[in-house]
Parts: structure tokens; sequence; C-alpha cells
């Protein structure tokens, strides 16, 4: 059964510890930002000393995966973000070592090059990039869904 957890809705490049979960376009009377506000940053939303595997695979054509285990309190809201938001991070700096350069976009577009180093980065930027939600998948695999 996957389990969906709310993470907000926030740029990947820009959010750090401590800021809000989602951006300022959310004080409307949208429900659907209002689910989103309503989702506390502290929320236990997984389960003290526990195993998973984040994957991520967006923009990628070679998943990033990556082992990691709850405390004993389990694991926050914001602490998941925080999980998520450094590994976009490395993901980028690994490909970028990785082939030896920063690929920028291409010529009169918003799109990143693609590159062919340890993770295939293609099409968009870190800046490009929002988290909204994870899920939590058989085997507890951490996928997330990512928009650009």
């Amino acid at each position: 059964m996957k389990k969906e957890i709310n993470l907000g809705y926030l740029s990947i490049a820009d959010w750090k510890p401590g800021d809000r979960l989602f951006g300022d376009w959310m004080y409307g009377d949208e429900e659907y930002a209002d689910e989103i506000r309503d989702a506390p940053a502290d929320e236990i939303v997984l389960p003290p000393n526990t195993d998973y595997t984040l994957k991520i695979d967006y923009p990628l054509k070679n998943p990033f995966v990556f082992q990691f285990t709850t405390g004993p309190a389990g694991m926050q809201r914001k602490e998941l973000v925080e999980l998520v938001v450094d590994s976009y991070h490395r993901i980028y700096d690994e490909e970028d070592a990785s082939v030896g350069y920063t690929a920028g976009n291409f010529p009169g577009m918003f799109n990143r090059r693609t590159t062919d180093g340890k993770y295939g980065i293609w099409g968009h930027c870190l800046d490009d990039l929002m988290v909204g939600a994870a899920f939590v998948d058989e085997g507890n695999v951490v996928t997330l869904a990512v928009d650009s």
C-alpha cells in the first residue's frame, strides 16, 4: 500500500531549513493550498527506527538511491524535506563534477543542457524544480512528486 506524505510545495533550489514549506502564492482560498499550508512542519511523517531507500529519478537518466534510517523519534516533515532538498543539491553537484563543467542552459531557452555524467540530468536546472509530495511504497522506498 502506497502512503502519500504532503511535503508542502517549495523550490528545491531556494528552500533552506527553517523556511516555510509553501510559497507565497498559496495565500489564496484554494482548497489545495489550504491542505498544503495546514501540513505541520514538525509532524512525524515516518516512524522511528525504520530503514528507507530514497529514490530520485527526475530529471535523471540514472536514478539517485540513498539509504537512510529514521531516528528514535521518527522523522518530521521538515526533516524529510531537508533530506530531499540536500539530495537534489548533491545530485546536481556530483553531476557537474562527473562531467567536469556546469551544464548551463540551451542558448535562448530556459532548459538545462543534457549531461551524460553520473546521473544523466536532462531538461531542468535545479531552479526549475518544485517538490510537493513523497510516496512510501512497499519495501519502504520513498519516491517524490516533483514539478518543473
